[in-house]
């Protein structure tokens, strides 16, 4: 179907009403978006179209608030959902893509106005987020759960290793080549991924990363003598850093098991998967830089917004704004004036920050 022929006459709730239905703009979408992003990501999103089917008969250009606080309202009344559910945060977002492609992509789009999604986002989260609710190992946690790894499955431990140190999603570990490790520059190109079908599991190779970026990372002196040890056992014949023994790359799968028992075996039940270590590498290097930036330069991420997401706020980062904040009295006299002398002076008065002080206790 052309989208010149895609005007369809309608009955939407009583009303005989022309234009492009949201079925029809279902399918060019599809047609157009899904050569763009990942298979894994078309995946996601054949799951959550069916919480969509609700629009299906309307045309998309009546779609504005008053029919989306409709549809919130089937999302929080009718609609089937698991106790686990905490929001319907993902199926907005989809939302918000496909009619950001009909304003910009369809002909009949031009002028029309995305509706506000603020307040329905609230509408429909059913449990309020917390803070820190990114999971991710700590620090200690890190380092136990190498060690694990190291003394039961070297393959694994590797893969957790570059995982940790260069913020790697399991793709791209599974889809390094030797040639990619420069150990003379220190320099490890991620160019590739692999791709699990996630019905035979049969790996895929793409010469691409998820966001088509090539990204170029330094090797750490401590990580050296790893790879190379790594690279010298591994076979000459195969373009893998590491693969399987019939030559094809990791399942990703199988990876994700092995860690969740070595997690399981350390009473680590907050983390699961092998995501994990991506967001624990990203939220470790915030702790220690603070550069948001630098660290989704890192990553590959198209935004900060997007780091953001994969970074929880740790008690190491609460306590530094605690201190920063208590310094503030750290001076000569003011912790006697504002609460007694229960806490030594640190620092020497400014002559403003004096000033207020002796206005504080009247003297």
């Amino acid at each position: 179907m052309s989208l010149e022929d895609s005007s369809l006459t309608m009955d939407v709730e009583g009303e005989r009403t022309l234009g492009f239905l949201f079925r029809d703009l279902i399918v060019v979408w599809k047609k157009f978006h899904f050569l763009l992003i990942e298979e894994s990501t078309q995946q996601k999103y054949e799951n959550l179209l069916p919480a969509v089917d609700f629009l299906l008969d309307y045309p998309v250009n009546k779609i504005d608030g008053q029919v989306l606080n409709r549809l919130a309202y089937f999302w929080m009344n009718d609609f089937p959902r698991s106790f686990r559910r905490k929001s319907f945060m993902k199926e907005w977002q989809m939302l918000r893509v496909i009619l950001q492609f009909y304003k910009e992509e369809v002909p009949e789009g031009a002028g029309y106005a995305m509706p506000s999604f603020k307040k329905l986002k609230k509408m429909t989260t059913l449990v309020p987020n917390v803070e820190g609710e990114v999971k991710y190992l700590n620090s200690e946690e890190t380092i136990a759960f190498l060690q694990r790894l190291k003394n039961r499955h070297r393959t694994y431990y590797y893969t957790a290793l570059l995982q940790y140190f260069f913020a790697l999603r399991i793709g791209e570990v599974c889809a390094l080549y030797k040639d990619c490790v420069d150990l003379n520059k220190r320099v490890i190109t991620i160019r590739r991924s692999v791709h699990w079908d996630f019905r035979t599991w049969e790996p895929k190779i793409k010469e691409h990363t998820k966001t088509k970026r090539v990204r170029y990372l330094p090797i750490p002196l401590e990580l050296v003598p790893e790879l190379k040890g790594l690279i010298d056992v591994s076979d000459p014949k195969n373009p893998l850093l590491m693969p399987r023994h019939d030559g094809s790359p990791l399942n990703r799968k199988t990876i994700a098991t092995y860690y969740n028992t070595m997690l399981k075996s350390l009473g680590f039940t907050h983390v699961s998967g092998t995501h994990f270590m991506r967001r624990t590498s990203a939220t470790l290097a915030n702790e220690a830089t603070g550069d948001i930036d630098a660290i989704s330069r890192f990553l590959g991420h198209s935004s900060v917004r997007v780091t953001r997401r994969y970074t929880g706020e740790t008690d190491h980062q609460k306590q530094k704004v605690s201190s920063a904040l208590s310094d503030v009295f750290r001076v000569d006299g003011a912790t006697d004036v504002m609460f007694g002398a229960n806490v030594d002076p640190q620092k020497p008065s400014t002559h403003i920050l004096s000033k207020k002080l002796r206005l504080i206790s009247g003297s």
